[in-house]
């Protein structure tokens, strides 16, 4: 039901599409809404481009919503707050008015509305941390309209139980309602979407900042100290990753500067969709998480931060892979009525409540670690070590390297490889849409039988027993070695993976040989017994000896260990600092 306005991940069988979100029918969703969804078939996902050509159910006037915007009445009544206390959280439900979107003024406008959840006593103190939902219709029977024709959808409450979470280990969470602004399927036409949205939480936070101060507010009385905005975190799912950076600038100099991110799922442009990728988020610390059968943004985020691996930062900017979840079931509007992203999914596939225990985990470690600094096993550093969980989940993890550094090689565009030994080869390319008639030169080969999730420039490389490549350095004093790569298919011999042979090679002429096993999460086979794997960019962190560090390094061997094996790398980091 979710609609994200991505690019839909590359698949290497099928082309990528401009955007995704599950096609149901009015009967099926008034069916489901009605609480009888056991009855009604469970709804699968579509792409938007198949969406656009079947034509919708005949029911009640339809507002074609996605080319045009929200018409909040000019006299609409606001909505009277609410407050609710439940097991150590205080709810409020609030509603500031509307405001103006258009060009025009009238032509477009949308309500300001949404939920704070804050710990259950008084003067708490709590960190702001705002959570921003997904696009997809507001209203009942897949309508995107406001005012709607019938029953409005929160997305804002579905996500209620975050706040709870987080809530209770100490934070205050402002969840907008942003369904209103997210009608329209783009975000600069037919009005700025991003300038709406930085008004809407704007507003939203200055009346939440006021409440604290113990002005009056909306919110009623008793949240006097009970919010600190000096460190503000923001939480995004799906079309809200795409409003992240632009509010991390924008608030950068404010009293509520947002300090930490996280995007579920988040929605990022990708070079078949726009021509261009999304820029890289503001160097505050960024955590990315991709459910591996996501089937509406799908694997964007990984796609996004592969481009950005060579990017220079201070903070973190990692990306983790867990597997089970999709995209929708994080939010309780969808997940309620079981409209589940994820195709050929049965009883053994998470569930809603699995969904929520993750992200209110993985969501409190993320802000424990940025938002109050206190030691976790997230890797904060470049030279920490990558964990093998996240919120409870099996995790595979890209990490931009944060520190000092020496892009020994980036994807074909800084440094060079030559390949070396019996059987090693080396080929840069580039990852285009294999539905593609007219592929350059560059092209990277496609897959036998995997699903490569890639859209850079990379070294196709061939690593044997006895060969592999050499990339060429020329660097001093060498801490650590971190490579981003990935197998690019299935293994015809089944194995575990692709074992990795790393051999460092200094001016004091005395090699250091480190062996990455074939488990290694980066590097393993990914087929399962009745699918194919799928293959994204992935870190692996090798700390150097001392006799590394204090000698000058000359070079890299990457070879195949006992097996041979091909890889894609898209980059060489030489860490010195």
């Amino acid at each position: 039901m979710s609609s994200s306005d991505t690019p839909a991940s590359r698949r290497s069988t099928s082309t990528r599409s401009i955007a995704s979100s599950a096609l149901v029918s009015s009967s099926v969703v008034a069916t489901l809404l009605a609480g009888t969804f056991a009855a009604a078939p469970v709804a699968q996902a579509s792409s938007q481009v198949e969406q656009a050509r079947l034509p919708r159910a005949a029911a009640a006037p339809v507002v074609d919503g996605e080319n045009d915007g929200p018409h909040s009445p000019v006299n609409r009544k606001r909505a009277a707050t609410t407050t609710v206390r439940r097991a150590g959280a205080v709810i409020r439900d609030v509603d500031l008015g509307d405001v103006e979107l258009g060009k025009r003024k009238g032509q477009f406008r949308s309500p300001v509305r949404g939920v704070l959840v804050t710990p259950d006593r008084p003067r708490a103190n709590a960190p702001l941390v705002i959570m921003s939902h997904l696009r997809s219709p507001g209203c009942a029977d897949d309508v995107s309209a406001f005012p709607c024709p019938g029953k409005d959808v929160r997305y804002d409450r579905g996500m209620t139980y975050l706040g709870e979470s987080l809530a209770k280990q100490g934070y205050s969470v402002l969840i907008p309602d942003l369904a209103p602004l997210f009608i329209g399927i783009g975000m600069a036409q037919p009005y700025d979407q991003q300038a709406g949205y930085r008004t809407i939480v704007g507003r939203l936070r200055d009346e939440t900042v006021a409440a604290s101060a113990g002005r009056a507010t909306a919110f009623g009385k008793g949240l006097n100290g009970a919010i600190d905005a000096r460190r503000t975190a923001l939480i995004v799912h799906s079309r809200s990753a795409y409003v992240a950076g632009p509010l991390v600038q924008a608030w950068s100099r404010s009293s509520s500067p947002i300090v930490s991110v996280m995007a579920y799922g988040g929605a990022f442009d990708a070079p078949d969709d726009h021509g261009r990728f999304t820029p890289m988020i503001p160097d505050v610390p960024f955590l990315g998480i991709v459910g591996d059968r996501d089937k509406d943004t799908k694997f964007t985020g990984q796609l996004w931060l592969t481009q950005h691996a060579g990017a220079s930062r201070r903070t973190p900017a990692l990306m983790s892979v867990v597997p089970g979840l999709g995209h929708n079931y994080v939010n309780r509007a969808l997940s309620s009525t079981r409209l589940d992203d994820r195709a050929g999914c049965d009883a053994t596939c998470p569930g809603p409540a699995a969904h929520e225990r993750f992200l209110s985990s993985a969501a409190r470690q993320w802000l424990d670690a940025t938002v109050r600094r206190t030691r976790t096993t997230l890797p904060m550093t470049a030279a920490a070590p990558l964990p093998t969980t996240l919120g409870g989940l099996p995790a595979r993890w890209l990490a931009v390297t944060n520190a000092p550094r020496v892009n020994a090689y980036l994807g074909g565009m800084r440094g060079s490889m030559r390949p070396i030994g019996r059987g090693g080869s080396v080929r840069p390319c580039l990852y285009v849409d294999p539905m593609n008639p007219a592929k350059p030169a560059n092209a990277c080969p496609e897959p036998q039988r995997g699903d490569v999730q890639n859209a850079s420039r990379v070294a196709r490389v061939t690593v044997t027993p006895s060969g592999g490549v050499r990339v060429a350095a020329r660097t001093r004093g060498v801490r650590e070695l971190v490579l981003q790569l990935s197998p690019n298919d299935d293994r015809a011999d089944r194995r575990a993976g692709s074992p990795l042979r790393v051999t460092v090679r200094t001016a004091s002429g005395r090699p250091t040989v480190i062996d990455v096993p074939a488990t290694h999460p980066a590097l393993r086979n990914r087929a399962g017994a009745d699918a194919n794997g799928t293959y994204a960019i992935g870190t692996v962190r090798l700390m150097m000896p001392r006799s590394v560090t204090a000698s000058t390094v000359t070079g890299i061997d990457l070879t195949g260990g006992r097996a041979s094996s091909s890889l894609d790398i898209r980059a060489v980091d030489l860490v010195t600092g």
